[in-house]
């Protein structure tokens, strides 16, 4: 498969994503709610876009792009179903991201009130007892947008998750093209899975956590600034500058450390193409104009709702994190024991010990370990969305030891024989500068990029010492992080089988009965939504003890205490 066809292929995937975000964030200024015609218009777009471009280069690729535009909508289709299948049973996703994403599809304008006022209006016909506003107001809003069309369309709220099954596979595709750049297919290939579906995306894709999706379109955004600084022939200037556009658009509305690093990357990339008189001359117009259109559509049009009104509202772009009024959201978070190291010792204390996942209460868990040992106890811990400690991987720390060694190696053999790897350094050093500022960089989630360093690594040595111990190196490191991955990979999937069962068992109840459904949720109104999907006749109660008595189904597990309750008119419990 041609470069080419792997970077398009992997563009109109993010265009998809981009279109259902862009398109109905455009209609809410025009006070249009989401309709279930915002995703069928953005997929017809994005495939009838897809086939045009393919015309326009050449008439005769029609037949042989065919393959290609049914494997587009079997991957969008695909990952639809297969996030249907997978409940979100996460204290994030239930409290707040599918409030929103529930409150989107049911109406809920983000341009013109609160979700507080569409709550309690009567245009909303699900009433919830905690719609958490300060977050669902706030928060960059890119991913409910998305998830909220698809929830319409399709009538299931989990479906929304698609949007990281079809990123990761559209960094794959990205990341394929520009690793064939520097190596064979075989090892490309490998890299672009290991990338594309790393540990964090691993232990989130049942979730709507958000951070996977920021270490993929980051991943992204610096394949393609990667791909303008080798101007191949293959990854053509308008490709690379349509992938930078678009990935800007939604990295920024993904979350607010999405705007800064993307910032960040790009700043890096800009300076380099300002100064090299080669790359002045080759992409620093096209990026400058699509850096500012991406800027204007990124900010003021989907971003209005969030960052303008956040401005507007509260005097700062990033409330309620910063501004008057700002919010600590990490002291409760922060493992015992962190919160007494500096920034350096907290990140490196996170990557070198045992994993688990515990935040301020009780006593100190960490405790350092010998690289490339893990304990079958640390697995467990994978079963979290949101991993703490060592949460790239019980492996990774070792792997960092590695990369630091081949790194420094690199750097030495590259400035002795004046080899040109800048476009590779940059993500590095960008990487290594937020480490600096980002005082919770211990926690892998929040930096999920710095899990593409051992293969920027890998590619500098191989790029300017190429030879059996480069081979070696590279398989080692290779062949540790698939390791690595699927160490993660194997727990996390067997706590999405069993909450698949539990749940599937407990909503047979709700299926089966004309009777009203009592959902009591304590803060986890989210959940609500689940219940509703299955059945429309249901009753909010805010507390457990309006209905004592009554039939009690844990719907969303031990970890998300939602509970559905069923009435006949008998009183009888219903079996």
């Amino acid at each position: 498969m041609k470069k080419s066809k792997l970077f398009e292929l992997g563009i109109f995937l993010v265009l998809f994503i981009f279109l259902n975000i862009f398109l109905s964030s455009a209609l809410f200024v025009f006070k249009v709610s989401i309709t279930k015609y915002n995703f069928i218009i953005s997929f017809i777009i994005s495939l009838a876009f897809y086939v045009v471009i393919t015309l326009i280069k050449n008439k005769k690729e029609f037949k042989n792009y065919l393959k290609y535009y049914v494997l587009f909508c079997l991957l969008i289709l695909g990952s639809i179903f297969i996030s249907s299948k997978m409940y979100d049973v996460s204290y994030d996703g239930n409290a707040y991201h599918k409030t929103a994403v529930g409150e989107l599809k049911n109406g809920w304008n983000p341009v013109y009130e609160s979700i507080v006022d569409f709550n309690v209006s009567k245009n909303n016909s699900l009433k919830l007892n905690n719609d958490f506003d300060l977050w669902n107001d706030h928060y960059a809003k890119g991913y409910w947008i998305y998830a909220a069309n698809v929830y319409k369309t399709t009538g299931n709220i989990e479906a929304g998750k698609s949007m990281i099954l079809i990123t990761a596979i559209a960094t794959f595709f990205i990341c394929l093209s520009v690793a064939k750049c520097y190596t064979s297919t075989l090892y490309a290939t490998i890299v672009s899975l290991l990338l594309a579906f790393n540990p964090i995306l691993l232990y989130q894709m049942s979730t709507y956590y958000n951070d996977a999706l920021l270490g993929n379109y980051l991943i992204i955004l610096i394949a393609t600034f990667i791909a303008m600084s080798l101007n191949k022939e293959e990854l053509p200037k308008s490709l690379t500058l349509l992938s930078l556009l678009l990935t800007l658009c939604v990295l920024i509305n993904i979350k607010f450390t999405g705007f800064v690093y993307a910032g960040i990357y790009s700043l890096g990339y800009y300076i380099y193409f300002l100064f090299n008189k080669k790359q002045r001359s080759i992409n620093l117009k096209g990026v400058t104009i699509t850096a500012v259109v991406s800027l204007v559509l990124g900010l003021v049009v989907i971003g209005y709702s969030t960052y303008i009104k956040n401005y507007i509202d509260h005097g700062h772009p990033f409330y309620p994190l910063y501004g008057e009024g700002k919010v600590d959201i990490m002291y409760n978070n922060t493992p015992v024991g962190f919160e007494k190291m500096n920034r350096f010792k907290s990140f490196l204390v996170s990557n070198f010990s045992y994993t688990y996942n515990a935040g301020n209460y009780g006593e100190a868990q960490y405790k350092i370990k010998v690289p490339f040992t893990f304990t079958l106890s640390e697995l467990n811990e994978f079963r979290f969305s949101d991993v703490r400690v060592a949460g790239y991987g019980v492996l990774f720390g070792g792997i960092l030891i590695v990369t630091f060694i081949i790194g420094v190696y690199s750097l030495i053999i590259a400035i002795k024989n004046k080899e040109n790897v800048i476009e590779l350094l940059i993500p590095i050093f960008a990487t290594l500068f937020i480490i600096v500022i980002l005082k919770e960089s211990w926690w892998a989630r929040y930096i999920p990029q710095l899990y593409l360093m051992p293969f920027l690594a890998i590619a500098i040595l191989n790029k300017v010492k190429s030879n059996k111990v480069s081979k070696l190196l590279t398989n080692f490191v290779l062949i540790v992080l698939f390791l690595n991955a699927y160490l993660v990979f194997n727990p996390a999937m067997e706590e999405i089988v069993a909450q698949k069962r539990n749940i599937e068992e407990a909503f047979k109840v709700v299926e089966n009965t004309d009777a009203p459904v009592y959902v009591y949720t304590s803060e986890f109104d989210g959940s609500i939504f689940n219940v509703y999907d299955r059945n429309h006749n249901i009753i909010v109660v805010d507390t457990n003890d309006d209905i004592e008595g009554y039939n009690r189904i844990n719907v969303m597990g031990s970890m998300v205490r939602t509970y559905a309750f069923v009435k006949e008119n008998n009183n009888e419990e219903v079996r």
